[in-house]
């Protein structure tokens, strides 16, 4: 009897060795499941939103510019140089796909993927797997990342995470010096990657036990990189001693609200969720949204997903507690520096730290964990829905998508090609759809022609004599009728004109534009046009100023003389009118108006 008990007791660890590769393969199998189904059914109907903003920028740079340039440190938009996650990122998939959002969307949501996948795999390592398990679903239902995974140049924050937490893995695997390469990258791909190295000194110190002295000798290649990489970027001492004012700065929230929003952001209550654009398509959504996660939760948490490979030294409750707090403070630092603005996913490293404390403490009570993740990601679904003008809430993005789609659409179906050297003007533009950045790169990249400029109505000058000319393109953005092509005239107004309210808007926007501009005989054309219309006479007495500050003086006289008979002016009355429309001229040339 006792040989017969002894076999299968000797049999049995070398099964549990085989057992745990099959066990880590499905774990991992099964979260990387999980996060595909949930950014499939969460962010899957956004996926061909068009490129936003600052994107433009980028693939307009990318698309002209030489391998041996991407890392210039000219490259430095918007005070920040970043050449691995703009430049090089959007090189190489502009170089394969070519100006395809979806292509860039798809990388953005496998680099999310990625860092989750990292953060899992970390947090396994100091705690066990349910905690894991935990951690990350949590992290995934946060409305934080409706910015990153919609906004294409999100790629910045998705690589620094990435490639910080690789290095972070590999510091507590004891693999310090190669994880110099990844912190370079991450330093390369997003400035706030200097504050993983606090994290990883504290892995050492608080979950390896080594003394403060060690933890720095063992990381001193990561200090070394850190400090070339301080001195070497061209930009970055100025942008964090600045206290100037900003566009991003200028509605920046007290401190007090500041911390507020930030602690809000852990649970998707950075904002008080007033779902008013929640569609019966969004809603169904969120529900399977929440019913995957919760499910995953409860599988894990349950024991029937395989934690083979968990970390059965894992560190005690204390010492987790003390590295979550250090995460999260660190990765919450930058955020108090006056020279940035706030955004919920500006935080994104701290919460790593944030949800690590909440997992170990709600992988001990099932049943509430699947609730609260549950509860979370139903509340994601309502901040995508709540109307916010902070460019860091999925609800902008989505806003901001779909309007510069229509823009893209029309203006491609009105002028499916345009001569080289055009330019392009917009007028009533919707505000905050980042239409147009810098010199309208937009159009360069829709029209794949590097000669093509463009701003709003505001920035119009007319052409230099002696350069070599395209066309100039007006259009104004109607509100019922969306964009419509604006343009000089003098003859007849049709009725289909008459008829739409907004034509006369247009019309005196590009006018005023042209005044501005000092263009005094295209304003005179463009008001002479309005001045066609039964109701709007006053115009006829603006053509006139105008052709009179062009040196049309017959001209001029024959327009005021039809003013005055259609308004029925006294002589007095007109002396006075005419005496504020040509004093007003020089205030209109001062504010480009």
């Amino acid at each position: 009897m006792a040989s017969g008990r002894s076999a299968p007791a000797a049999s049995r660890p070398g099964r549990d060795a085989a057992a745990r590769p099959a066990g880590e393969a499905l774990a991992v199998g099964f979260l990387l499941l999980t996060l595909a189904g949930f950014v499939s059914i969460a962010y899957g109907p956004s996926l061909h939103l068009p490129f936003i903003a600052d994107d433009y920028i980028f693939l307009d740079r990318t698309r002209w510019t030489r391998v041996q340039d991407l890392t210039s440190f000219a490259n430095v938009d918007f005070r920040w140089y970043r050449p691995w996650s703009r430049e090089i990122h959007f090189w190489a998939l502009q170089r394969v796909f070519g100006a395809n959002p979806v292509p860039f969307r798809l990388a953005g949501a496998l680099l999310w993927i990625a860092a989750l996948g990292l953060y899992w795999r970390i947090v396994g390592l100091v705690a066990d797997r349910r905690v894991a398990f935990a951690a990350v679903f949590g992290v995934a239902s946060l409305a934080l990342w409706g910015t990153p995974l919609l906004w294409i140049s999100g790629s910045q924050d998705l690589w620094m995470l990435v490639l910080s937490l690789f290095a972070l893995w590999l510091c507590l695997g004891g693999h310090d010096l190669l994880a110099t390469l990844p912190f370079a990258l991450a330093l390369l791909s997003k400035e706030t990657a200097a504050t993983f190295l606090i994290v990883i000194v504290a892995a050492h110190v608080l979950l390896r036990g080594e003394s403060p002295g060690r933890a720095l000798r063992r990381t001193s290649s990561l200090f070394v990189v850190t400090a070339v990489w301080v001195i070497a970027h061209p930009t970055l001492r100025t942008v964090l001693l600045s206290n100037g004012v900003t566009p991003e700065t200028l509605h920046r929230p007290s401190l007090p609200a500041l911390s507020l929003r930030t602690l809000g952001s852990v649970v998707n209550l950075s904002l008080v969720p007033n779902p008013s654009d929640l569609s019966a398509s969004d809603l169904l959504r969120a529900v399977a949204s929440a019913a995957l996660l919760g499910g995953a939760l409860w599988l894990a948490l349950q024991g029937t997903v395989p934690t083979a490979g968990a970390n059965r030294a894992a560190s005690s409750p204390r010492r987790l507690v003390a590295f979550g707090l250090a995460w999260m403070l660190a990765g919450w630092a930058p955020l108090v520096l006056p020279s940035i603005g706030w955004h919920a996913y500006y935080g994104c490293v701290g919460v790593l730290g944030a949800w690590l404390i909440l997992a170990a403490w709600l992988a001990r009570r099932p049943r509430l964990a699947i609730v609260v993740i549950a509860a979370l990601t139903v509340l994601r679904s309502a901040d995508a829905a709540t109307r916010s003008w902070d460019w860091g809430n999925e609800w902008y993005q989505r806003r901001a998508g779909s309007l510069l789609d229509d823009v893209h659409a029309t203006l491609t179906r009105l002028h499916p090609s345009v001569p080289a050297h055009s330019r392009l003007f917009f007028g009533h533009v919707p505000n905050n759809i980042g239409l147009i950045s810098g010199d309208n790169p937009a159009v360069r990249v829709w029209y794949s022609d590097s000669t093509l400029r463009g701003g709003f109505f505001s920035s119009y000058r007319p052409r230099r004599t002696g350069l070599q000319l395209g066309a100039d393109l007006f259009f104004y953005y109607d509100s019922s009728a969306g964009l419509v092509e604006v343009t000089t005239r003098d003859d007849p107004t049709s009725d289909a004109d008459i008829a739409r309210p907004t034509w006369v808007d247009a019309h005196t926007a590009l006018a005023m534009m042209f005044l501005g501009g000092a263009a005094f005989a295209e304003a005179d054309t463009t008001f002479a046009g309005i001045a066609r219309l039964e109701s709007h006479p006053e115009a006829a007495g603006y053509a006139s100023v105008c052709a009179e500050i062009a040196g049309d003086d017959a001209r001029a006289d024959s327009l005021l003389t039809q003013a005055r008979q259609r308004m029925r002016l006294s002589a007095e009355e007109e002396e006075r009118w005419l005496a504020a429309l040509r004093s007003a001229v020089p205030r209109m040339l001062e504010t480009g108006r």
